[in-house]
């Protein structure tokens, strides 16, 4: 067995560097990802979306994208079985594509597939959307504002008493001396932090191919099961029929743990 200890720590950790298994792997681009995988007769998809995060969505127009040799099929909401498919980690509020409105930046509207990547990109680039952008929420003050346009439409969270509101869910924590509340000095303060994100070194990526009769997946995703149950909801199909791989992902930090756009 090979050693993987190398600090003056010894197997103690803390104060060593030990070699972090893979490590080598992942920055001379030995490591193949999902991305890196090659199947037969494979399409590439690509998404088209608005320039805004909350928009109602007039028209689409695909005509010019479906004339560009190679592309196979140029589809929005409309052209999916009603009522199109949701899927989500808390509720399933998120629709595979956007219907009627986008909610959030990026929201993909169209999905262009096609036989090569370029074929793909220059369809994406060729779809005409004609929007109307609408009031939207950008901060958590913003959000919780009683007048503000609500991120969720409340008939997708059944029994749930804060549908009505952008609260997702309310916790309440409580710590330390109670007798501090009659000391001569109370300080208060409301403290907030700016949105983060994960940033791996390898992107998003999945690919989908029949299975039979079923579908097997491939993901950079960090939970296969939790994917594996949303396709097969999403598809209406039994467990034993969806396969889901995922590949040992380059990073993922909690930003890859559930469905992202598989279900599309």
């Amino acid at each position: 067995m090979t050693d993987l200890h190398h600090g003056t720590a010894g197997h103690h950790g803390i104060g060593g560097s030990p070699a972090r298994v893979g490590g080598l792997d992942r920055v001379t681009g030995r490591q193949a990802y999902v991305a890196d995988i090659r199947l037969e007769d494979v399409l590439y998809a690509k998404l088209v979306t608005v320039d805004c995060a909350r928009a109602r969505i007039v028209s689409v127009d695909v005509s010019a994208a479906l004339e560009v040799p190679g592309v196979r099929l140029a589809v929005s909401a409309a052209d999916l079985p009603q009522p199109v498919a949701r899927f989500g980690p808390q509720f399933r509020d998120r629709p595979v594509i956007a219907v009627d409105e986008t909610h959030y930046h990026g929201e993909p509207v169209v999905a262009v597939a096609a036989e090569t990547l370029d074929a793909a990109e220059e369809a994406a680039g060729l779809v005409r959307i004609e929007y109307e952008e609408l009031p939207a929420v950008f901060t958590v003050a913003a959000a919780l504002d009683p007048a503000a346009p609500l991120v969720q439409d409340p008939s997708l969270r059944p029994g749930d008493p804060r549908a009505t509101t952008n609260v997702l869910r309310e916790h309440r924590y409580g710590w330390g001396d109670v007798d501090a509340t009659a000391a001569d000095v109370v300080v208060e303060g409301t403290y907030t932090f700016p949105m983060v994100t994960q940033f791996a070194i390898e992107p998003h990526a999945f690919m989908a191919a029949p299975d039979g009769d079923g579908i097997a997946v491939w993901s950079s995703i960090q939970h296969p099961n939790w994917l594996q149950r949303v396709i097969a909801g999403v598809l209406n199909l039994p467990l034993a029929k969806v396969r889901v791989f995922a590949p040992d992902p380059g990073g993922g930090f909690g930003g890859k743990q559930h469905a992202k756009y598989e279900p599309l």
